[in-house]
């Protein structure tokens, strides 16, 4: 009689030696040329795209919502009024006319806003 007769002698392993080896180099080999799975479903453009928001969003620069108004002083200066702050024309702000102005959004796109207008909210693809 067997010593322990109720439980059942474990099954033979099918994969042994040289088998094992093989399988385990196959399932963590990565491709020389392969970039992080983060980003590995994104074309290069959106790659391009989302590394501009996220070196904007790591600057700081806080990103305007609104263009509340545009001063022009007797002396030619003009001064743009941005979420009611007063704002210096700057190479990422620019009048175009006594009612419109040229602002650079933080995903790298330039938009026309009119007074009393927002810029659309930043679009991650």
């Amino acid at each position: 009689m067997r010593p322990f007769a109720c439980c059942p002698s474990p099954a033979p392993s099918v994969l042994t030696g040289p088998a094992v080896l093989v399988a385990v180099l196959l399932l963590t080999a990565t491709p020389a040329d392969a970039e992080p799975s983060g980003r590995l479903f994104h074309t290069p453009e959106e790659r391009q795209h989302l590394d501009r928001l996220l070196d904007n969003a790591a600057s700081g620069r806080a990103q305007p919502e609104r263009l509340d108004g545009i001063i022009t002083r007797g002396d030619g200066r003009t001064t743009l009024i941005l979420d009611g702050h007063p704002r210096p024309p700057a190479a990422d702000l620019r009048p175009l006319d006594a009612r419109s102005a040229r602002i650079l959004a933080n995903d790298g796109q330039t938009h026309r806003l009119r007074v009393g207008e927002r810029l659309p909210p930043l679009s991650v693809p």
